[in-house]
This record gives C-alpha cells, structure tokens and sequence, in this order.
C-alpha cells in the first residue's frame, strides 16, 4: 500500500487510515443493525419497495410491466437498485432495510472516495467522523428518506470520474460522468440542483479547479450526449410510455404554487427557511420524523438554538479555514465545493410539492468535505506550529467537539425510536394491522389516509390491495374525493384505515374529515381495532360502518 501525502507534507499511514475507516464503518454499521427496523416503515420510503416488488413479481418474461416512475413526475431507478434485495430476502421489510443499509454504504464510499482524490487521505477520514456521526445521516439513510441519500452518490461519483478524465484524458471518464449525472435524475426530481451547481462551479473556476467540464471536440460532446441520454433512459421511456405525470406540464401547473401551496415566489422568504433548515439538517435533528422526542426530551429542546448556531459556526469556520489557510490547488479545490453547495442550495427554494427538510439531504456529504479539508488544514498548522498556531488548535477543539455532541444528540433520537417503535405514520404498529388484516381476510380494505397505502402493501408483500377513499393528506378539503368516496367507497362489508385515532389532534387524522362527510348517509363510523405504538400511543385505526340512529335513519348494514 502506497502512503498519500497531501500538498503540504502531511502524511497518514496507509494502515492507520484502514484501521480508522473499518471503526468508523463497522461502528456505523454496528448502530445500523442494531435499530433496522425502527423506526417502522412510512409512505414515502414504501413506494419504492412496493416498485422493487412489482418487479419481482412481473419477472423476466414480463419486462414491459416493470415500473418506470413512482406514480409521479418522478423515475423508478431507486425501485431497481433494491429488487435484487427483495429477490434474496423473503420478509420485505428487512429486505428493504438492508437494501437501504447498502445504498448508504455506496454513499459514504463516493464521499470518502471524493474527499479523498479532490483532497487527501487525511481530510477524507475527517469527512467520514462527520457524517457517520451525524444522526441525521444515520436515520435518513435507514428510513430512505426521499432516496435524496443515493442520489449524492451519482452526483460524486461523477465528480470523481470528472476529475480522472481532467487527470488521464480518457473519454470514458467523461462518459461515465455523463451516465451517472442522466441516471441521478431518474431518481428525484431535484437532482437537477446537481446540474446548476456544477454550471455555477464551471463559470467561476477555470484550470484545474473546474477540472475542464466542457468537453472540446465534437466527438466528445456527442459522446457526452448520448451517455447522458442513456443515464436518463428510465425517465425518457416513462415520457414515452405515459407513465405518471407529465414533467414539463407539472413544473408548468405548479411554477408559482407548490402541490401543498408553496409560493415559489416569495424568494427571500423561502431562502431563509431553507437555511434554517440546513443547520437544522447539519446539527442532526429530525424535527419532522419524530416531533414528540423534542417536547418529550427536554434538554434536547433546551439546546436546540445553541446547537444549530454551533453547527453554523463550524461551517462558517470551514469556509474561513479553506480561504485563509489553504494554498494553491487545495484552496481552489476547497472553493470549487462551497460554490457547487450554493449553487446546489439556490434551486432548493423552489419547489413542486413543499419546502420540506427532507429535499436537503441531497446536499449532505458536501458540507461534511467541505468541513474534513478545513479540520485537515488546522491540523495541519498546529503541527507545524506556526502564526496563530493556538488559535488553529481551538477551532480544530471545536470540530472534535461535534461527534461527541452528535453521538449526545443520537442517543436521544434512538432511545425515542427504540421505546416507541416510532410515532405517527412512522409507527412500527402497522406491522401489527397488517397481521389483523389478514388473519380476518381484509384483503381490500378502504384506505382513508393516503399516507399507509404502501406501507400495508409493501408489509404484505402485495397481498393487500387498499381501496384508495381519494382523500389528500392532512384533511385538506377536495370535493372530487369526496363524491369519490360517497359514490364507491359507502356501504358493504368491509373495513375504513385512518391514521391516528386520536381526536385530541384531529390534524393527525383524516377521520373527522370523512366522518363529517357521511352526514345525512344514515351511518357512521365505528371503531374495530386500534394499533398502539410501544409508547401507548395510538398510531392506526380500523373502522366499519354502522347505522347512525342519532340521524333518524334506520337503514342497516351490517359492520363487515
């Protein structure tokens, strides 16, 4: 094994970055396994696993059934990276964890890879301490939140097969940054967000630093061309086939207004939130999965503003260090990634469907390089100590301060996650109503909240089918859905699912809407079975219809 040495002498012994990265790995790992299947399984993270079911199921003779998009404006290609892991594991949960395991280890091996070749060994390791500690990191990539986790991996590995053609001349380096820049799109949408800061990246920097992005020969730009064509295959045949929504019509229907009523005008406004929402992101927390940790934790809520100011600082500082202390190529390297992450995080005040946390995770190994080639750069000075030599030891004090805090902050999330099996639609309990569903032959039951439509399929390994009641989430008032549910979905056996039956928080529950809705029916809802989380929370419930007696109607139907 060869040493590497960075720019300035520094060298890692080429076994003591092994051993660092099997700790850091393993112990990842080690966290993973240990909380799989906690928090249970929620909607978004289902629809690709219910996908990589239908694939195999339709099999090899069935091809032209394969999936091409999640139902929406968005590609299916997450649905097949996880087939093969619901080909070898029959229970599909567990196949659909350890296949999300895998996916965040291509991550982690892309951004220790990145920092590595645009950096050194030793920046590359800090990199890996700062986001596998990070709890954000760890329970996004388990739950596979909006695959937003995978689609870093595209992204860097093309910048790292962009920077081997800068440095050997081969095409096949450009071509394959192609492939995979086309390919990430067939993820999620946003992965064009990519796009727009590698353009703002190529405008600033020139030489080395851009690392020649534009092709110059027209072989190599027609090249490039049909590589990224091929990348983005799955999506051209999903436009073709008609498969899902339409993009150009959606990005159209929804420039100014999001699908949940985001103004995509109220550029400033939004611009904010999203910061907010980085640190927030950066200092770990999981605001939005598991809301009851923050009020229930108190501490954790109590050090909520000094965290996320502290997590700011240190990536202030980063920028600080990477401009002040970096020299030559390892400075323009250091701002060729502060420029691709704002010139990723621009388009994220834009939306489709909702300024919500979860788009940002696409971003996340960029600022831990970003912070791992700082953290190398005062490592660096305090060893030679040079000027301010005291000074570069407290900011290097302050980064080993963050996976001390992050491994604080994780302790608390997943004592949460482990003693209630997760909250709210990410309750673990629908294992259990899936179970009740099939013992008593509910094969078909009526789904009120669209939110546990693939949870109960993917749990069942399709065997269960719910009947869709066409109601938006968070009881937003749609008239078509309820003539929808009033014309098919009143009247004969069988049984209604809701999400939390819980009255004291009605907005947790699209129960009050459709109950309201069977006014003058002559009937009503009638309480079957609820799902308890571990907490003793309520998290689902399944209902059937009786008679109203209180509405002066005697029409009877029996409880299904």
């Amino acid at each position: 094994m060869k040493k590497t040495s960075p720019p300035n002498g520094v060298e890692i012994s080429p076994w003591l970055e092994a051993a660092a990265l099997t700790l850091l790995i393993s112990s990842y790992c080690w966290i993973q396994i240990r909380g799989l299947l906690v928090p249970g399984v929620y909607g978004d993270e289902a629809q690709d696993g219910v996908l990589a079911q239908q694939i195999i199921h339709a099999g090899f003779h069935h091809m032209g059934e394969w999936p091409l998009s999640n139902g929406g404006y968005h590609g299916a290609l997450q649905a097949y990276l996880l087939a093969p892991f619901f080909l070898l594991i029959k229970e599909p949960l567990l196949a659909l964890r350890i296949g999300e395991l895998a996916l965040s280890l291509i991550v982690i091996a892309t951004a220790y890879l990145c920092a590595k070749r645009f950096f050194n060994s030793l920046a590359a390791v800090f990199t890996l301490v700062f986001l596998l500690s990070n709890p954000a990191f760890i329970f996004k990539s388990r739950m596979n939140t909006d695959p937003a986790g995978i689609m870093a991996a595209f992204y860097l590995g093309a910048l790292i097969c962009l920077l081997s053609w800068h440095r050997s001349g081969k095409s096949s380096r450009l071509f394959a940054a192609a492939f995979l820049a086309g390919a990430g799109f067939c993820l999620r949408l946003w992965f064009y967000w990519f796009y727009c800061g590698l353009i703002l990246a190529a405008l600033i920097f020139r030489g080395e630093a851009a690392h020649a992005l534009g092709p110059r020969s027209a072989s190599k730009i027609g090249g490039t061309a049909l590589f990224f064509a091929l990348g983005l295959s799955l999506y051209i045949m999903k436009e073709v086939r008609g498969e899902g929504t339409e993009l150009f019509g959606c990005v159209l229907a929804h420039l100014h207004y999001g699908v949940r009523g985001a103004d995509n005008f109220m550029i400033l406004k939004n611009l904010g939130m999203r910061f907010g929402q980085l640190i927030t992101e950066l200092r770990g927390r999981i605001l939005d999965s598991f809301p009851e940790c923050y009020s229930n934790c108190g501490a954790s809520l109590n050090l909520s503003p000094y965290a996320e100011m502290f997590c700011g600082a240190l990536l202030a500082l980063s920028f600080f260090c990477l401009i002040a202390l970096g020299r030559g190529a390892y400075r323009r390297k250091g701002l060729f990634f502060v420029t691709l992450l704002f010139g990723m995080f621009l388009p994220s005040i834009f939306t489709l469907s909702d300024l919500v946390p979860e788009h940002l995770f696409i971003l996340f190994p960029i600022p831990q390089i970003i912070m791992g080639a700082a953290a190398y750069l005062l490592f660096e000075h305090v060893l030679k100590t040079g000027r301010f030599w005291k000074a570069a030891a407290l900011g290097l004090v302050l980064y080993a301060l963050a996976p001390p805090f992050y491994a604080w902050e994780f302790s608390q999330m997943s004592g949460f996650v482990q003693r209630t099996g997760g909250t709210w639609f990410y309750s673990d309990a629908n294992v259990g109503m899936v179970h009740w569903l099939k013992e008593r032959g509910y094969f078909a039951p009526k789904n009120c909240d669209q939110r546990l439509d693939d949870p109960v399929r993917l749990l069942s390994n399709e065997r269960i089918v719910p009947i869709s009641c066409g109601q938006a989430s968070y009881g937003t008032p749609d008239h078509a859905a309820a003539e929808a549910f009033l014309s098919q979905c009143v009247g004969g056996e069988n049984v209604y699912l809701f999400l939390s039956p819980d009255l004291e928080h009605p907005s947790h529950s699209t129960l009050p809407y459709f109950s309201a809705l069977l006014a003058g029916t002559g009937e009503k809802f009638a309480l079957r079975k609820v799902f308890y989380d571990k907490n003793g929370g309520p998290a689902y419930g399944v209902y059937s219809l009786v008679p109203d007696l209180s509405a002066g109607r005697s029409r009877r139907r029996g409880p299904g």
